[in-house]
């Protein structure tokens, strides 16, 4: 049995890119020298549902699920909200960008998420928090430099001001690599439903 490790994403338009490379450049200077894995602008993305270890032979059930779902939910617009840190601003050993998107994009994800449910793929106990990862702190972190993490953060006033539309979802192959994971598109299913 061949198995690949999977997840379902929105890519981003072109400016929302540019927009996310400005920010990362300016918070790698603000957190200079801290143990923090950086997140290719190219790689970052919207994840829907990851689904990790997949059978080679569910593709194409996971594919049309997405199509099904995609065929209900309109292009959408979305645009930056906040800065924000995972699990909580005591401990952020996450960054992120919040994304505001409008009710489409709750559906798409709770409709791929439910479908996905029947063939075996759990739900995720957390709820759905649309972000999008901008870097992560190593393991070999001390507190005081999860402290200059957490005054960053609450200091830094987001500039961004940058909006796109999402035409598809794409179920993405992640190959883990000793230099990051690679992400290599199987589908991009389009959104088709109307507004």
């Amino acid at each position: 049995m061949s198995v690949v490790r999977t997840f379902i994403a929105l890519e981003l338009p072109e400016a929302l890119q540019r927009e996310l490379d400005k920010l990362s450049v300016e918070l790698r200077k603000l957190l200079v020298d801290l143990p923090l894995r950086w997140v290719r602008t190219e790689n970052i993305h919207l994840t829907l549902k990851f689904l990790g270890n997949t059978k080679q032979e569910d593709l194409a059930r996971i594919t049309a699920i997405i199509e099904q779902q995609a065929r209900t939910v309109a292009p959408m617009q979305i645009e930056f909200s906040e800065f924000g840190v995972f699990p909580n601003p005591h401990k952020p050993l996450v960054l992120w960008v919040g994304v505001k998107a409008p009710a489409g994009l709750q559906v798409l994800q709770k409709g791929i998420e439910a479908n996905l449910a029947e063939i075996g793929y759990p739900v995720e106990e957390r709820g759905f928090n649309p972000h999008l990862t901008l870097a992560r702190v190593r393991r070999e972190h001390r507190l005081a430099n999860l402290k200059r993490i957490a005054e960053v953060r609450s200091s830094l006033k987001l500039g961004l001001s940058a909006t796109g539309i999402i035409h598809s979802v794409t179920l993405f192959r992640s190959d883990l690599k000793p230099g990051g994971s690679v992400y290599n598109p199987l589908s991009r299913i389009p959104l088709l439903g109307q507004e």
